[in-house]
């Protein structure tokens, strides 16, 4: 990570669970045993913030494990106080929900063991929790603060617009309202403790929904750019259009919240892993990348895209019809013996040590973008500007108070003469200048390659 120039891990949830994916957490206050002990986490902050890495915790509030201690508890004892953290359909609630809200068209209501029906809109193994509980809010807020105190640099929010939701709330309530207020309380119960804590949120949704959220959480992963990005790179998305886009959703976080932090990303563990969506083409790998990390705010590389991983077309285990996304979330492929053979056929992409050698490899790549990121300050700290260009080139203008920098992608299957004035211009996916054109200043900017232009030397 730090050859890398990465600046800040999320790790998936870390605490035990009987999943693979641990997104249904038994205890909050452990970890996993098949990743090590709370002082193994103690000791990865440590290392990490020895090398200017902040780490983010995957943070499962929405939901636990149907085998959680408090979830068994509410099962057995209906006068516990652990039975008002969960929704029972017998149950009097602040808010009787509506019957027949439901998240993606998935049941909401399944049957405990003993013929009791609770909620879960996900799935019957991760039965949600009723936030009007004043009790379990205060336990939340506890959550937070021990991993805050062990040294956690913050929390990536899971579900966030999803602890109130349609089939928790009446028929009519506002419920991202309601997820607001709290999520409010949280961060100001975060910052009491780690003022620079970094507050990440899972928001599934257009600008419109995300916008709100600036008001209580630091930073929203942008979801549908990945997608955005591959219909601009085919064509049925104009530069035009996606300028347009990009300029309005900016607009709308900037009217909540001035120092709004944006979360570009190609795809996540919930999505099939973006060189698989793109067809393992290595030029639009590279122009994707080169697109959203010169766009604003805090960019999330999901592990492996920087390899430009992906298993084998074909591969009779990267169809698992088990759980269509393992494939998105096979492990790393470190090296020989080391997680490396999840696929029979092996992946697209080459390993680590092999692309290491390879000047013209993904890896390679994303080291000299995310440096040229790093340390161009109008790239890494500016705001988004649309610029006219030529047809088939997207161009913007990332800019500070006190500096700038011109950002060109070429779209198109041929050559365009760019005209711009600037000290230094950069071709990231060569690392070097692009060619002169037959005018001054201007520059050849070839098919799907970008072009840097800045006048500050990094």
């Amino acid at each position: 990570m730090e050859n890398l120039g990465i600046s800040g891990i999320w790790l998936s949830p870390i605490h035990p669970s009987p999943s693979y994916h641990k997104y249904d957490v038994t205890d909050y206050y452990g970890v996993d045993p098949a990743f090590g002990t709370v002082e193994d986490a103690k000791a990865l902050f440590a290392a990490c913030h020895a090398r200017n890495i902040r780490v983010l915790l995957d943070l499962v509030l929405n939901c636990t494990s149907d085998r959680h201690p408090a979830f068994l508890k509410a099962l057995r004892d209906p006068a516990s106080a652990e039975r008002r953290w969960y929704r029972f359909a017998d149950a009097p609630q602040t808010a009787q929900p509506d019957p027949q809200a439901s998240w993606n068209g998935l049941p909401s209501w399944h049957a405990a063991p003993n013929g009791e029906r609770y909620l879960g809109i996900y799935n019957a193994c991760m039965p949600d929790l009723n936030f009007d509980e004043p009790t379990l809010r205060e336990e939340c807020l506890r959550i937070a603060s021990y991993w805050l105190r062990l040294g956690a640099d913050g929390f990536r929010l899971d579900s966030a617009m999803h602890l109130y939701h349609p089939s928790k709330v009446a028929a009519g309530t506002a419920y991202h309202e309601k997820n607001i207020a709290w999520w409010k309380a949280f961060r100001a119960h975060c910052r009491a403790i780690r003022p620079d804590c970094l507050l990440v949120g899972e928001v599934w949704a257009e600008s419109e929904v995300r916008a709100p959220y600036f008001a209580a959480i630091d930073s929203t992963f942008h979801f549908y750019l990945g997608d955005r990005i591959r219909r601009l790179i085919d064509g049925t998305c104009t530069a035009d259009s996606f300028s347009a886009y990009l300029t309005e959703t900016y607009r709308r976080f900037m009217s909540v919240d001035p120092s709004s932090i944006d979360a570009p990303f190609l795809s996540n563990h919930d999505m099939l892993r973006y060189a698989e969506q793109t067809g393992w083409d290595k030029a639009l790998l590279k122009l994707s990348a080169a697109i959203y990390l010169t766009l604003p705010g805090v960019p999330f590389v999901y592990y492996g895209e920087e390899l430009g991983l992906a298993p084998t077309p074909g591969d009779p285990l990267a169809d698992d019809s088990r759980d269509g996304l393992r494939r998105a979330r096979t492990a790393f492929p470190f090296g020989q013996g080391q997680c490396a053979a999840r696929f029979a056929h092996g992946y697209v992409s080459d390993p680590p040590e092999v692309q290491e050698r390879d000047p013209d490899s993904m890896l390679r790549f994303y080291r000299t973008l995310i440096r040229l990121r790093s340390r161009i300050a109008p790239i890494r700290d500016g705001r988004f500007s649309p610029l006219p260009a030529p047809e088939g080139v997207l161009a913007y203008r990332m800019h500070t108070g006190t500096d700038a920098a011109l950002i060109y992608h070429n779209l198109s299957d041929a050559p365009i003469s760019i005209a711009a004035e600037a000290a230094f211009v950069t071709d990231p996916m060569t690392g070097r200048s692009p060619q002169r054109g037959t005018t001054h200043n201007s520059w050849i900017l070839l098919s799907k390659h970008s072009m840097i232009c800045y006048n500050t030397k990094p």
